[in-house]
């Protein structure tokens, strides 16, 4: 059986030695030759149109991915950086108007012993309120000649001298102005401070906790009946359990607080207007007003703990903000309801003032 043969093409070839290993190829066929040995050419759909459209489409999704993905860490880097200043500019405040109001009561419930000595000694009080003449004489009917030396003062210039009586009555008299002052600030002023800690503080985590009663949109007033029933002499926080109010909610926390300061606000106007029955000395008195001004500053204590480990909480998810496989399994398991339910445990823990060192 013969095989086919193929015809043979003809190819003419110059060959010269250029030097010891180099050789120079001439021919004028040299193109053909290059034809004869690719064989005929094809004309490929995939190849000239299919994959470089492929490889075109891909770049332009992966561009766009790309610039989506850094757009949105932009965007989620700012609102965590958002929430996180008006944390902690929120708790500044707060804590800063309770550290007024309480040093305000302190400063008064001072100045009021006076008041309370006088009438149980079944002495007439001064009028706290009214400015007293100054004595300006030495005689046997001045106050210097009455209580001695030490009720006056000479001004260093050489002016009259003034009663330190009058000096003592002008210091009662500006510590009751502060605190009726501090008093009005604090009213007007409430209902906005537990707005900020609500929505700066407490909203941002429980709404990650979504089975939180606190994500959605209820006030205080829904609470009021059970906050004026809080005994303010226990702690706050099994005040609030005890009542099924959620400990965790420094709205609540505050509102507590507030609840604690009309209740003591209360026992200083029977006690000014001489209607305190219950009270028979100056030293009981002072143990009452003290042991309820000592159990709101340990609640005002307990809520700047609670304060300042929520802004560090927000502080931390600046960082998770940031686009990762991490954060991607985070959100794929619904991690994050898991840290915001260990914030709180962690949070109760080291702010319980049992636990803590100061």
């Amino acid at each position: 059986m013969k095989t086919e043969q193929k015809p043979v093409s003809e190819v003419l070839l110059y060959i010269e030695k250029e030097g010891p290993d180099r050789f120079k190829i001439q021919s004028d066929q040299l193109e053909a030759v290059g034809a004869k040995l690719r064989g005929p050419r094809q004309f490929s759909v995939f190849n000239s149109i299919i994959l470089p459209l492929i490889v075109s489409v891909a770049t332009v999704i992966f561009t766009g991915l790309f610039q989506f993905i850094s757009w949105s860490n932009s965007v989620r880097l700012q609102n965590a950086t958002d929430v996180a200043n008006r944390a902690m500019e929120s708790s500044e405040k707060v804590t800063a108007a309770i550290g007024r109001r309480r040093y305000a009561t302190f400063v008064f419930i001072s100045s009021l012993h006076d008041l309370v000595s006088a009438k149980l000694n079944s002495e007439k009080p001064h009028d706290l309120l009214t400015e007293i003449p100054a004595t300006t004489g030495a005689g046997p009917d001045s106050t210097i000649g009455r209580v001695g030396l030490k009720s006056s003062a000479v001004l260093p210039d050489g002016g009259r001298p003034v009663s330190l009586d009058k000096l003592d009555l002008d210091l009662k008299k500006h510590r009751f102005e502060a605190y009726y002052e501090q008093l009005k600030h604090w009213n007007e002023s409430i209902d906005q401070l537990m707005t900020d800690v609500d929505y700066a503080l407490d909203r941002p985590i429980f709404s990650q906790a979504v089975d939180a009663p606190e994500a959605r949109h209820e006030g205080v007033a829904v609470y009021y009946e059970k906050m004026k029933k809080i005994n303010c002499a226990l702690s706050l926080t099994d005040s609030l359990k005890s009542f099924d109010l959620n400990p965790d909610s420094l709205k609540l926390r505050l509102a507590g607080m507030n609840n604690c300061f009309i209740q003591l606000n209360f026992i200083l106007a029977r006690t000014k207007s001489a209607t305190s029955p219950d009270v028979t000395s100056d030293d009981e008195l002072y143990k009452k007003l003290h042991a309820s001004l000592d159990a709101i500053h340990t609640m005002a204590s307990e809520f700047r703990c609670y304060a300042l480990h929520r802004v560090d909480y927000y502080k931390r998810q600046k960082e998770q903000s940031i686009f990762s496989p991490m954060r991607a399994w985070k959100w794929l398991t619904n991690a994050q309801k898991q840290d915001a339910l260990d914030h709180f445990e962690e949070t109760a823990k080291r702010c319980n003032p049992q636990n803590r060192p100061t």
